[in-house]
């Protein structure tokens, strides 16, 4: 995708879908409660995923079976192999904060990073170029 382009068509169809600062737009009328509420919290998201205190050490005890809250980062990357040539669906990649440095090591895939949420999204798209991954 090229940063000029501003709409995507799909073939043999009439659908098209609007692309924004590089992101291809496809819930361009999704404004309910869900994708509302992650735009709102886009850009402290990481903070909040990330933090050591006592509230989200007992959501991560009850909710997950942690203890350790960077303990779901080494599960959620655990399930992706060491190298990887192919196409990977990444989604409900949310900022891309467990995953954009993973990518880092998979240079010749292609990775597709879908979530319901433009700020979430757009937040991914700085992780990832933050992390060397071009985004496409």
């Amino acid at each position: 995708m090229r940063d000029e382009d501003s709409i995507v068509h799909v073939e043999h169809s009439d659908v098209t879908y609007p692309v924004i600062d590089g992101i291809v737009d496809f819930c361009r009328r999704a404004a309910d409660t869900v994708s509302t509420a992650y735009d709102a919290i886009a850009s402290r998201y990481d903070t909040y995923m990330r933090s050591s205190n006592v509230f989200m050490k007992v959501c991560n005890t009850v909710i997950w079976g942690f203890r350790n809250d960077l303990n779901y980062d080494d599960t959620v990357l655990s399930y992706l192999p060491c190298q990887f040539d192919g196409v990977l669906l990444d989604v409900a990649v949310g900022t891309g904060v467990f995953t954009c440095s993973r990518y880092a090591a998979f240079p010749n895939a292609t990775i597709i990073a879908i979530d319901y949420s433009m700020a979430m999204l757009q937040q991914a798209k700085n992780c990832f170029r933050q992390h060397g991954r071009e985004w496409a």
